[in-house]
Parts: structure tokens; sequence; C-alpha cells
């Protein structure tokens, strides 16, 4: 049976962690390690840990997806305030006058927001934001 001591101490884990890793990947790591280990011990081929020890690992795991969840709410979020500030500046430059340096700023815009579409990753959350301004893309 495990002991109770924990393995890997904070500055290990991070001298080995990658601070450069996306949250996305870093929360898919997060996702797949819970989603296996909670097959493991939800149906265990063999039966060397106790009922108990099983039943406090399946408490563990659940308590990591709903950090888990937490987090990727968190993430999605932040991204969604990221394009609601993009989309909060074409609304200021909408009240300038018409200018070469203001078309500039809002092909800046226009153009980062058009790449991320094109990479899917925040196309959902593009498309939540464009409802309220659906004039950008067609000026």
């Amino acid at each position: 049976m495990p002991n109770n001591k924990i393995i890997i101490s904070r500055e290990e884990f991070d001298s080995y962690h990658d601070s450069a890793q996306s949250v996305a990947l870093f929360l898919s790591h997060v996702s797949n390690y819970c989603y296996v280990q909670t097959s493991k011990y939800k149906y265990p081929k063999h039966k060397q840990e106790s009922q108990r020890y099983r039943n406090g690992q399946l408490c563990g795991l659940r308590y990591i997806e709903d950090l888990y969840i937490h987090f990727f709410k968190k993430e999605r979020a932040l991204k969604k305030e990221f394009v609601d500030s993009l989309y909060s500046q074409y609304d200021t430059l909408s009240t300038l006058q018409e200018s070469e340096y203001k078309d500039g700023i809002i092909n800046a815009i226009d153009s980062l927001l058009r790449q991320l579409v094109n990479q899917h990753e925040f196309s959902t959350v593009i498309d939540e934001t464009k409802k309220g301004n659906k004039d950008f893309f067609t000026s």
C-alpha cells in the first residue's frame, strides 16, 4: 500500500515543469491522467489495494477533475475577455475620424481575429463575441 508522503516536492515539480507549455496542453494532460487513473481504480484488474484505498483514489481524482473543469472554464473566459477587449477597442475606434492610422489599427485587429478563426482555437469564442459586433468584419 502506498505511503501518505507526497513524493515530489513543489520545488522539484517547478524545476521540471515547462512553464512555456500552453495551459490547454497542461489541462489536457491532467484530463487524460484522470481518465486513465479513474478507469484503473474503478475497474481494477488486480485487487492489490483495498476498497477503501481505491475509494480514496477515486475521491482524489474527482477533486482533480473538478479543478480541471474550473480552470478549463477560467481559461476559456480569459480567451473571451481578450477577444472582448479587441472588439471594445474597435468600438472605441469607430468614434474617431477616418484616417490611415485608424485603418491600420482596425486592420491589425481584424487580421489577428481572422488568424485566430482560421486556427479554430478561438473560433467559438469569437463567434460568441461577434454577435454583438456584426459590422466588424464588414468595415
